[in-house]
């Protein structure tokens, strides 16, 4: 993995993991164990989806960027069918609480989403590699 893109991981991670463990936080404090588990395995949900889709496509970018696109579409549906099997499996599971769950899940998603554009827009990543002198 290249530097920008460490940068750009940890740039990602690390407030949604914060917004994570402040959501497990707070529903724990209001509703109970099974609120902060429910919201413990939303964060750890998220992190893991978005942690590994980024793993995926910069390894597939990395081999060849015409490979970006199904790296890319490959690993978003294996996430969203992947959320159905587990979400089928786990309804009618009384040891979370399903709605902790799910708001947890949406806000890492969302802080997911801002903090990485925001680490990309910052990364000063060269579009067009500048020609040596000479050539």
């Amino acid at each position: 993995m290249k530097g920008h893109d460490a940068r750009i991981l940890r740039g990602a991670a690390i407030p949604t993991a914060a917004a994570g463990a402040l959501a497990m936080a707070v529903a724990g404090f209001a509703a109970g164990t099974q609120a902060f588990l429910g919201a413990a395995t939303g964060a750890v949900l998220a992190l893991v989806f978005f942690g590994l889709s980024f793993l995926i496509v910069t390894w597939a970018g990395d081999k060849n960027p015409k490979y970006l696109y199904p790296a890319a579409m490959g690993t978003y549906l294996a996430k969203i069918v992947l959320l159905g099997v587990l979400l089928v499996a786990f309804g009618d599971a009384a040891v979370f609480n399903h709605l902790s769950f799910a708001i947890t899940a949406s806000a890492c998603t969302v802080v997911w989403m801002g903090a990485h554009m925001w680490a990309l827009n910052t990364a000063k990543i060269l579009y067009v590699e500048p020609a040596e002198e000479g050539t």
